[in-house]
């Protein structure tokens, strides 16, 4: 009984902990293709901003995302990517608007009981996805039958 209270806090302080060190992204699109000379150039001017902040770019590397466990403003680093002379079109983009949140679903087998048609609604997704995506055709045996 007279552990419950500070186990509580314990707990509290650990939750906060946690979710304290939690990354959190900025994205930001350039009007040019950032060189990778200034890339590097930009990831030590991050770090004497924030210590925690990791650059990361696009393939066409347009769209960078600033990864870090203590976000500051938007602003603050606005300035500093800007200073190392690129140009950031205005406004931060966001993950959905990048579609990296919006990736289609892999079929996925299902058991239910019914083995026979369970094998059906994975084969018929299965070739689904196989219709709609030629260049990443999947199996039509699920990976515990084989």
């Amino acid at each position: 009984m007279k552990l419950r209270y500070p186990a509580l806090v314990a707990f509290v302080i650990l939750v906060i902990n946690a979710r304290a060190q939690q990354s959190q992204f900025h994205y930001f699109e350039a009007a040019q293709p950032v060189p990778v000379a200034q890339l590097k150039h930009l990831t030590e001017a991050l770090a004497s901003v924030d210590a925690n902040a990791e650059i990361f770019h696009s393939d066409d590397r347009r769209i960078l995302q600033l990864k870090s466990s203590t976000l500051q403003p938007e602003a603050h680093y606005r300035a500093v990517i800007q200073a190392r002379g690129i140009v950031l079109l205005p406004g931060t983009r966001t993950a959905d608007e990048l579609g990296i949140n919006n990736q289609p679903a892999v079929p996925v087998f299902q058991p239910t009981g019914d083995e026979p048609a369970d094998m059906a609604r994975y084969r018929a997704a299965v070739e689904q996805w196989n219709a709609l995506h030629p260049e990443a055709p999947l199996s039509t045996t699920p990976i515990h039958h084989r």
